[in-house]
């Protein structure tokens, strides 16, 4: 049975929101296309990335994190077609890593990856992703670079913080977006904003400092002006 514990649990809708704050051509039915595939008159295609098995389409923190670097693809222009070939080719040079894409260095030189793993291994199609959209590409990625946290050992991703006193971190909380200090949900604090409590109150019940109640209602209120 899977176990979301310390790993995250995100719904194709939330993982949508999620990516939009930052690459703004995601949608729902773009996020499930990458990552469980689709059918089209009788033929099957692949995902952009390997999701673990054995359970409802949800995503974990580490996939949700992969989908950064193909949204960043995407919103540079490359095609559907090309991303998803180009991250299948690369994938399979890293076949003990289940999550590469995960990875500091696919966010801090994914050009420069893409050019040497395509001129190394003959694969042309890696070569072409290093190219024309460099720039709209890196920018993309370097946003997701200052915000999210590597693990210094692995050097896999394992927080992000999409704003500011907001953190994501699939120890807590199921991976939700939480306040820094105190730890509550967003969604949860927003909640009580809406039923009509005042920003004290919610921090007095809470022990929160109230800019990290007013952090979390912005942030919400962001996410619910962004399509799923």
């Amino acid at each position: 049975m899977f176990s979301v514990v310390g790993k995250g649990v995100y719904t194709i809708s939330q993982a949508a929101k999620l990516l939009r704050l930052y690459t703004p051509s995601v949608n729902a039915p773009g996020v499930n296309r990458w990552a469980f595939g689709y059918k089209r008159r009788g033929t099957a295609y692949r995902p952009a990335i390997d999701v673990e098995a054995s359970r409802e389409r949800t995503l974990t923190f580490l996939e949700l994190v992969e989908l950064m670097h193909v949204a960043s693809l995407l919103e540079s222009g490359k095609s559907w077609k090309k991303v998803r070939e180009a991250v299948r080719v690369a994938r399979k040079l890293f076949p003990d890593e289940p999550h590469p894409f995960a990875l500091r260095k696919w966010f801090a030189d994914a050009t420069s990856l893409y050019m040497e793993l395509g001129e190394k291994h003959n694969k042309p199609i890696l070569v072409e992703m290093a190219g024309d959209a460099q720039v709209v590409m890196t920018e993309c990625l370097r946003t997701y670079l200052r915000q999210i946290e590597f693990d210094p050992d692995t050097e896999r991703a394992n927080r992000w913080r999409p704003a500011n006193s907001i953190i994501i971190d699939p120890e807590r909380s199921f991976g939700q977006p939480i306040v820094t200090e105190g730890g509550v949900r967003t969604d949860i604090l927003v909640e009580h904003y809406h039923a009509g409590d005042t920003i004290n109150t919610i921090a007095a019940w809470y022990d929160l400092a109230e800019p990290e109640v007013e952090a979390a209602i912005q942030f919400e209120e962001r996410l619910s002006t962004v399509p799923a």
